[in-house]
């Protein structure tokens, strides 16, 4: 199994109807707990949030060395999930 954890840097924004700049924290674990370097899709689903390139979706590649930041941008209130997808 692989673990993919994604986190943003704050727990909480107000929104207030100019677009908020912030990063995700993505990485990619094995079974043993060891980093891997993985190509993983992340993809928005909500209308509050896109990424840094104004779409709600795009590819990284997951550091074994520490977390790989992710820009996105909220632009609006409410909720947003985020879901991971590779190829095995």
């Amino acid at each position: 199994p692989i673990c993919f954890p994604v986190t943003i840097t704050k727990n909480k924004y107000l929104y207030s109807g100019s677009t908020i700049a912030t990063t995700l924290l993505v990485s990619a674990y094995d079974s043993q707990g060891q980093r891997l370097a993985s190509t993983i899709t992340l993809t928005i689903i909500g209308n509050s949030m896109n990424f840094s390139n104004n779409l709600k979706f795009i590819t990284v590649v997951t550091s074994t060395v520490g977390e790989t930041n992710v820009g996105v941008n909220i632009i609006g209130s409410g909720a947003t999930n985020i879901t991971v997808t590779t190829a095995i």
